[in-house]
């Protein structure tokens, strides 16, 4: 899935710090994906023309949509939205 920052498609912040990639990451088969992000001072910040993405590979289609959000849902950025 993809994350958006909150207020998107309207006005929305930009170079808001993208926290818990670590944490999403260390779940069993997920992986983000990064287009458009940059390290701003050693913390990594969403430029506004994309986001993160969150996958999941599991058994079924089911489990790898749970782990996802399970992912997503352990995320400290408060105002991002899964797409």
């Amino acid at each position: 899935m993809s994350l958006a920052s909150g207020g998107y498609p309207g006005r929305y912040a930009t170079r808001t710090p993208i926290q818990g990639v670590d944490a999403a990451e260390a779940r069993p088969g997920v992986q983000v994906f990064h287009d458009g992000n940059r390290h701003e001072d050693g913390t990594l910040v969403d430029r506004g023309r994309s986001s993160p993405r969150v996958t999941a590979l599991a058994e079924s289609m089911e489990a790898a949509i749970v782990s996802a959000y399970g992912a997503v849902r352990r995320s400290p950025s408060k105002d991002a939205l899964p797409y």
